[in-house]
């Protein structure tokens, strides 16, 4: 009997040894990491706005018109950090399709004002340009955006006050106010 109990617990200590062996091995293995990598690509800077805008008519001798151009909106997709752009506003002179041969309204008689944000989102410094007098040649500024990180997006509602010539002639005036953004 006694033989028996030797064996039993010699077995017994050969089986713990068995099991202590592995453990030791896997507490002295670091931990295995995997690199993984993600590419963001970034998209484009777009400017979107109405294809048309109508104004009151105004009567003769009166000294002002105009109205609003309409929703604009600049949707920044590049996800740049510390972005930036500026979206700007020129004018033609406007054309009396009526009476071809009358005197054109010139883009220097209008006045384009911005107004608020209707809306915008993302991480930027959204900024209300000046606006003010058009030209056919210098862009007035209607917004931009500084310290950009990411994509941001912002839409106003702008508005073009016409000083009216004294001399214009009844008719149909048609002339392009056209915003880029860079």
């Amino acid at each position: 009997m006694r033989k028996a109990i030797i064996t039993t617990i010699v077995t017994g200590l050969i089986g713990l040894g068995g099991v202590a062996a592995p453990m030791a091995a896997f507490a002295d293995t670091p931990p295995v990491g995997t690199t993984t990598t993600v590419g963001v690509t970034g998209g484009d800077l777009i400017l979107t706005a109405a294809s048309s805008a109508d104004f009151a008519s105004v009567a003769a001798g009166q000294s002002t018109a105009g109205g609003s151009l309409g929703t604009v909106t600049v949707d920044d997709q590049r996800a740049g950090y510390n972005g930036a752009w500026t979206a700007s506003a020129v004018a033609t002179d406007f054309a009396n399709s009526t009476v071809p041969q009358a005197a054109a309204i010139p883009a220097s008689d209008f006045t384009y004002t911005p107004g608020d944000p209707s809306a915008h989102s993302g991480n930027a410094t959204f900024v209300t340009g000046d606006g003010g007098q058009m030209s056919t040649d210098q862009a007035v500024t209607a917004y931009s955006t500084s310290d950009e990180i990411g994509v941001a997006s912002v839409s106003w509602d702008p508005s073009v006050s016409i000083a009216v010539p004294p001399d214009v002639v009844a008719g149909t005036y048609t002339g392009t106010i056209t915003h880029s953004v860079a």
